[in-house]
């Protein structure tokens, strides 16, 4: 997930650098979906966590049978 958030961080300053202005149309397709890259590697995490606990979970019912 780290490696995830660190390539959505450098589009942002490959977009930033290029000095892309959010008001016009390229730029706000732009900067659109790198909001979008955001919430998704977001969702991902929360996921991945939910999923370590589901894991956890199983694991210590199985234990117990």
């Amino acid at each position: 997930m780290k490696r995830i958030t660190e390539r959505i961080a450098y589009v942002k300053g490959l977009a930033e650098g290029l000095n892309i202005l959010e008001s016009s149309p390229e730029g706000r397709v732009l900067h659109e979906l790198i909001s979008v890259m955001d919430d998704l590697a977001s969702s991902v995490s929360h996921l991945r966590i939910h999923q370590e606990q589901v894991e956890e979970y199983l694991a210590a019912i199985d234990e117990d049978l």
